[in-house]
């Protein structure tokens, strides 16, 4: 896992299409905006793990979705720290 420490209004970028930005924090939460094209899905997770329950739920084919993109991005990223050889 990647972590990474931001402050408010600080953004990161991932695969250079996608824009995460802190846009505030208290003590127990942590606001964040995403920016990223319409084919890519962003579902919290309370979401995919109440709908998956449901064998019938649409959300089952975004979980899919979800899972296959953020390991394509994890992917990506990695192989760009292990050619930049850091």
């Amino acid at each position: 896992m990647l972590v990474i420490t931001r402050r408010a209004g600080q953004r990161f970028f991932m695969d250079g299409n996608i824009i995460v930005q802190v846009l505030g924090s208290t003590n127990e939460t942590v606001r964040l905006g995403i920016e990223a094209p319409r084919w890519i899905s962003v579902v919290r997770e309370e979401l995919l793990i109440k709908e998956t329950t449901n064998e019938k739920s649409p959300v089952k084919s975004i979980q899919h979705s979800c899972l296959t993109t953020l390991k394509q991005i994890k992917d990506r990223l990695f192989s760009r720290i292990k050619t930049s050889g850091r």
